[in-house]
């Protein structure tokens, strides 16, 4: 730390060299000498007086930083007008779902059911439990031409519980020489426009077939926002969950529950030029330009009434405290060379209007 008289002589010394310069110096910009740099666009040398050392490092941060966000921001809109963005995603906790319609269709190359009964639906908690619920269930056939049988179950719902899973046992007959069929889980209601469900899955008739179902939701937006369609698509997968045992008196029976209530939501457009899609973008992309703001962070600015002064972090300071970045220039007070240029200034201004006040009443004086 230097002494009162130190700091007393430097101010003498940088008025009287601003002094010699002539009286044509009007403003503090005039008393500030300009030694212009490439990189004063990027980090003013005049933000880093107390911190010289500091300057170097905080151009170079600055550098990366603009170069990572500019990298990303073209990036995103490169994978944007790919399309393999996905604009959003989201997932919900739901504590009941709806059961899903169950699609059931002869085998691949088999031949069509000759007859196909459906006997009774009953829903169950596992691993273990004492009572069951009876489901009304409505059969109809679907996907006409593959010649599939759809199970409906009106109003009947799986609910979440910490004490095991809830199941659904849907059994039915079919008569034909087929030894497996193909069966897959829709959304609910026969009024369903998608009526082909989103996965198929194996199973072998006369026995037992168990499994976990997991719900994708994925809601379409269309080009134009009061254009129609899209909504919401439900997509159910099928889980198997061991393999397929004997059943009783010749039945076929599927077991299926939800193995998470936990359900994931993408939101899609139909185009890349949807006002959905372009604000979802404009968000994403102002999220990255705003990463800019670490280097106010690590280089926080100085309060000060008249020039910008930055110096390095506390927390950067301290963790790197033997560093010369992040040490303040040797010989220099807490007044810096800029603050002594303003005191500078402001008592060059005030002698010159003593001068002329004392110089008006010597004129004062000297009248008759």
């Amino acid at each position: 730390m230097s002494s009162p008289s130190q700091n007393e002589e430097e101010r003498k010394a940088l008025l009287a060299e601003s002094d010699g310069h002539g009286d044509d110096k009007k403003t503090l910009h005039d008393l500030v000498p300009e030694h212009k740099s490439k990189w004063d666009s990027v980090v003013p040398t005049e933000s880093f007086e107390v911190y010289p050392q500091a300057l170097c490092f905080a151009r170079t941060v600055k550098v990366l930083l603009v170069l990572i966000v500019v990298g990303s921001i073209v990036g995103a809109l490169m994978q944007y007008f790919s399309g393999i963005v996905l604009i959003q995603r989201e997932v919900y906790f739901y504590t009941d779902i709806e059961v899903p319609t169950v699609a059931i269709c002869p085998d691949y190359g088999s031949a069509d059911f000759k007859d196909f009964e459906p006997l009774s639906a009953k829903k169950e908690l596992l691993p273990r439990s004492l009572n069951t619920t009876v489901v009304d269930l409505k059969s109809y056939p679907c996907v006409a031409y593959a010649h599939c049988h759809c199970i409906d179950f009106p109003e009947a719902q799986f609910f979440h519980h910490d004490s095991g899973i809830e199941f659904l046992a849907l059994r039915f007959k079919v008569d034909g020489p087929a030894k497996s069929f193909l069966f897959g889980f829709n959304e609910p209601g026969r009024d369903d426009y998608h009526e082909i469900p989103h996965t198929f899955n194996y199973g072998m008739l006369h026995q037992k077939t168990m499994g976990h179902l997991s719900l994708h939701q994925v809601e379409r937006k269309m080009d134009r926002f009061k254009e129609g369609g899209g909504g919401k698509i439900l997509h159910y997968d099928f889980e198997t969950a061991g393999m397929s045992v004997p059943s009783e008196n010749g039945e076929t029976v599927i077991l299926f529950g939800f193995k998470t209530f936990f359900v994931p939501l993408d939101r899609a457009v139909a185009s890349i030029w949807s006002p959905f899609a372009l604000i979802a973008l404009g968000a994403y992309l102002v999220v990255l330009i705003n990463n800019l703001n670490v280097f106010e962070l690590l280089f926080p600015v100085i309060q000060h009434p008249v020039f910008v002064q930055r110096e390095p972090a506390s927390f950067l300071r301290t963790m790197c405290p033997c560093s010369g970045c992040v040490k303040r220039k040797a010989g220099v007070s807490d007044a810096s060379r800029l603050d002594k240029i303003v005191v500078d200034h402001h008592e060059r201004k005030k002698k010159k209007k003593d001068k002329k006040r004392h110089e008006e009443e010597e004129s004062a004086r000297q009248e008759p």
